[in-house]
């Protein structure tokens, strides 16, 4: 993993799985929203092709299983990368993928690191509304007080 991101003399295995994570995070930031109001989204393929422009159909129970493993990806039919990757499951308007090796482990360490990113997020994000109420009632007291 040490040539994850140096660019053009990474292996083929690691350019595979960033590009399938570039997508992954693509459609994370556009699915939540989408299953909520609706059930379901059309999302980008996550496939390893870097112009692949294809838009799949997913639902949101489909997607808990694609991303169930950080090694796990939606992709069209027959956008698979065979040396890096095996087909698990075929749904009617995508495959779900499983990367395998050095791509496999890319792919779920950077899912790990996004996973975490997210968690520091909304940690910080508690603790900023935790703060928020106790400046709140602070004020409260100290008006209480002055009245």
């Amino acid at each position: 993993m040490e040539g994850l991101l140096k660019g053009p003399s990474e292996s083929p295995e690691a350019r595979i799985a960033v590009t399938e994570d570039f997508f992954r995070k693509l459609n994370l930031g556009q699915t939540e929203s989408a299953f909520r109001d609706h059930g379901g989204a059309y999302i980008q393929c996550e496939c390893w092709q870097e112009r692949c422009g294809e838009r799949i159909s997913v639902s949101a129970e489909d997607w808990a299983q694609v991303r169930a493993q950080g090694n796990r990806f939606a992709v069209a039919p027959n956008h698979v990368a065979k040396r890096f990757e095996a087909v698990l499951t075929t749904y009617p308007s995508f495959w779900l993928i499983e990367k395998f090796g050095e791509a496999g482990e890319i792919a779920e360490e950077l899912a790990r690191l996004e996973r975490a990113a997210i968690a520091a997020v909304r940690a910080g994000a508690e603790r900023e509304r935790s703060d928020v109420t106790h400046r709140r009632k602070s004020r409260a007291g100290i008006h209480a007080l002055r009245g």
